[in-house]
């Protein structure tokens, strides 16, 4: 009686799908994501009034108002899960219907965004761009902002490449190793520590001077990290340099 009941589930949620349209999954991206009703409606090309119906369409298949509109728009719980799960569906689904197994980077047209930290882009990109131009003229780059939390993150984000420490890939990802970028620590020449190797234990116990603490955490993949001394400086952010000071500066 249980298996029977299954199938029968199955087959009526399968049914609830079929009659939905693939093009309501970029309208539920765009109201989830867009400041208004209106910017929602601009953003996918159509109307307001038809974005509305879009949106009285989704309202109905989840059971949830999935986003209150007004002075302050809001997303539902519901709607902050689906938030996070409909920009890696969509990267899915057009990954899937404009699969090419042959690939010419000289007559290629594609739009690729990417998301690196700061040191990356300075670093290696005013070679890697020139280089780009000159053997696929149809590719344009564009550059996300970095947030240092996961891979995932920034590919639900938008970016569809992702330069990130290793402490940041996530399984089940696609991933190839590019550098081997080491942290580096400046040293106050007065410091107990200068002149010597730093090992983990002198590291972490040190008062530290970085950009966040996240991004301490993501770059060094450490749980542990000690609070005091530490400073934020908004100014240097993508920077993956540690700076350790004296106790007390």
């Amino acid at each position: 009686m249980s298996n029977s009941n299954d199938l029968s589930s199955l087959y009526n949620d399968r049914k609830r799908l079929r009659r939905l349209n693939i093009n309501l999954l970029y309208a539920l991206h765009a109201l989830l994501h867009a400041p208004s009703l209106t910017a929602a409606a601009h953003s996918i090309a159509i109307s307001q009034p038809a974005m509305s119906a879009k949106l009285r369409q989704l309202r109905e298949h989840f059971g949830d108002e999935l986003v209150l509109l007004g002075e302050r728009r809001q997303l539902t719980a519901l709607g902050e899960a689906l938030r996070l799960r409909i920009s890696g569906l969509l990267r899915e689904i057009d990954d899937t219907f404009n699969l090419n197994l042959e690939f010419d980077p000289a007559t290629t047209h594609q739009s690729i965004t990417l998301a690196a930290p700061e040191v990356v882009e300075l670093m290696f990109f005013s070679r890697v761009v020139p280089r780009l131009r000159a053997i696929a003229p149809g590719i344009e780059l564009k550059m996300m902002p970095f947030i240092h939390s996961s891979a995932r993150h920034l590919l639900d984000a938008g970016a569809d490449v992702a330069i990130v420490p290793q402490a940041m890939v996530d399984e089940g990802l696609g991933s190839a190793f590019l550098i081997n970028h080491e942290p580096a620590a400046l040293v106050c020449s007065a410091h107990p520590l200068a002149g010597r190797r730093i090992d983990e234990e002198a590291y972490l116990s040190a008062p530290h001077a970085a950009v966040y603490e996240e991004m301490e955490r993501a770059v060094n993949g450490h749980r542990r990290f000690r609070k005091s001394g530490h400073l934020k400086f908004p100014s240097l952010a993508g920077g993956f340099v540690s700076v350790i000071s004296r106790d007390g500066d």
